[in-house]
């Protein structure tokens, strides 16, 4: 936001717009968070007690996507990725 003070004392405020990220119309950024959810859910019965190894295993697809995903959509806006 950036307030300015004319000479009249009058003041106008621009207000400075960021581009926004719509997740319906942007497929990265819709994909990115597909992937992250799966990450979280096949994650999910390897960190428990008791788990497999199976589940155990599963860890690393899980974490791949969560990062994969996570990358997609910081990297889905213009500028600098966050």
């Amino acid at each position: 936001m950036h307030l300015s003070v004319n000479s009249k004392h009058n003041f106008h405020i621009t207000l400075l717009r960021y581009p926004s990220i719509d997740m319906l119309q942007n497929r990265q950024v819709a994909l990115g968070a597909l992937l992250m959810i799966v990450g979280v859910i096949t994650m999910i019965p390897g960190i428990l007690p008791n788990a497999s190894q199976l589940s155990t295993l599963a860890l690393i697809p899980g974490a791949a996507s969560l990062v994969y995903g996570t990358w997609l959509v910081g990297t889905s806006g213009d500028g600098t990725a966050v």
